[in-house]
C-alpha cells in the first residue's frame, strides 16, 4: 500500500517538474527495493529505494510551496526568493538518529558554502522510530489515527530533538519531521495514509520560509 500511495503523490505534484530527466533516474532507483518495508535490510543496502522514495515524497509535498530542484544534493526548493537546501534522512532506529543527523548537518555545511545565503532543512522520516515496518494502526474512526501521527511527530521531537539541538551550525535552520504509515479505521470500514509532520524552527530567520514549505494544505489522495 506504502509504494502505491507515495507514487501517487510524487506524480500527482512532479509530474511537471522540469528536470524530468533527473526525475525520472531517483523513480528508478526507489522502485528497485523490496516491496515489503519489513524486508529491508541494511546488509544489502536495499533501504536505499525506501530513502530515495522519501526524497521524492518530501520533494512532492514541498513543491506545493515552492520550486523544487533535483539536481543538488537530495533536494533544493526556491521560496519567495530565498534557496532552501534539503537534506532528507530516514533512520531505521532512535540509535542511528544522531549518525544521520550529523551526515546532513555536513551534507549542508558543504551546500552552504556553495550558496551563500541559503537556508538548510533537515528532513527526517520517523516512520521506524515509532512503529515497526509491518505495523497498521489501527483504530474505530480517523480521529483517533491522526492524533496518534500527529503526536508522534512531537513525541520524535521532544525525545530525539537533542540529535539536532546540541549540533548548531549556521548551515542549519530547521528540521522537519514527518511520520506517516497505512491506517485501517472500523467505522467506515477504511484503509488509508495517515501522517503527523512538523518544523522545527532553529533560527528565526527563515520561520517563515520554512513555514511557507513545509506547512501546506493537507494531500487527499
Amino acid at each position: 500500500m506504502r509504494p502505491v500511495l507515495e507514487l501517487i503523490l510524487i506524480h500527482r505534484w512532479l509530474r511537471g517538474h522540469p528536470h524530468q530527466d533527473a526525475l525520472r533516474a531517483r523513480l528508478e532507483r526507489a522502485l528497485k527495493g523490496p516491496w515489503a518495508e519489513k524486508d529491508e535490510s541494511p546488509s544489502t543496502n536495499s533501504s536505499m529505494a525506501r530513502n530515495i522514495a522519501f526524497e521524492l515524497v518530501c520533494a512532492a509535498k514541498m513543491a506545493q510551496g515552492g520550486e523544487v530542484d533535483l539536481n543538488d544534493g537530495d533536494l533544493a526548493a526556491a521560496v519567495d526568493g530565498a534557496r532552501v537546501n534539503v537534506e532528507c534522512k530516514r533512520p531505521r532506529s532512535a540509535a542511528g538518529l544522531p549518525a544521520a543527523v550529523k551526515d546532513a548537518i555536513e551534507q549542508l555545511e558543504k551546500r552552504a558554502r556553495r550558496h551563500r545565503g541559503s537556508v538548510g532543512l533537515i528532513a527526517i522520516s520517523g516512520d521506524l522510530l515509532m512503529r515497526s515496518p509491518s505495523d497498521i494502526v489501527k483504530s474505530e474512526s480517523e480521529e483517533p489515527i491522526q492524533r496518534f501521527y500527529s503526536d508522534a511527530a512531537r513525541r520524535i521531537r521532544r525525545e530525539h530533538g537533542g540529535a539536532w539541538r546540541f549540533r548548531r551550525s549556521k548551515a542549519v535552520h530547521g528540521v522537519y519531521v514527518n511520520v506517516a504509515g497505512p491506517a485501517h479505521a472500523r467505522a467506515p470500514d477504511k484503509l488509508f495514509w495517515a501522517e503527523g509532520d512538523l518544523v522545527h524552527i532553529l533560527r528565526r530567520e527563515a520561520a517563515d520560509v520554512l513555514l511557507a514549505l513545509t506547512y501546506r494544505p493537507r494531500f487527499d489522495f
